[in-house]
C-alpha cells in the first residue's frame, strides 16, 4: 500500500488491499499481553489469549497466539 498523505482519499485499489489484509487477520478478540524470554525481553504483544498477569517465558507460551509484537529487546 502506498503512503497516503492526510488529505488524500483512499482509492478502490487501496480499499481492496485493506479488505484482503482484514480477511487474512487472526480472528478476535485480541488482547494486549506481556511476555518474556531470552531473545525478547519484556515483549508487549497483541495476542489471541488474554493476559494472565504473568510475563511467561518461552516455551511456556505458544508463539502461534501472537498477532503482533512490539518493544522487542535482546540483551
Amino acid at each position: 500500500m502506498r503512503g497516503l498523505m492526510a488529505y488524500e482519499h483512499l482509492g478502490d485499489a487501496d480499499l481492496d488491499e485493506i479488505e484482503v489484509f482484514a480477511e487474512l487477520a487472526a480472528p478476535g478478540p485480541w488482547y494486549v499481553r506481556l511476555l518474556d524470554d531470552e531473545a525478547a525481553m519484556n515483549v508487549v504483544t497483541v495476542s489471541t489469549i488474554a493476559d494472565d498477569g504473568i510475563a511467561l517465558r518461552c516455551p511456556e507460551f505458544y508463539h502461534g497466539e501472537i498477532v503482533a509484537a512490539t518493544l522487542i529487546q535482546r540483551p
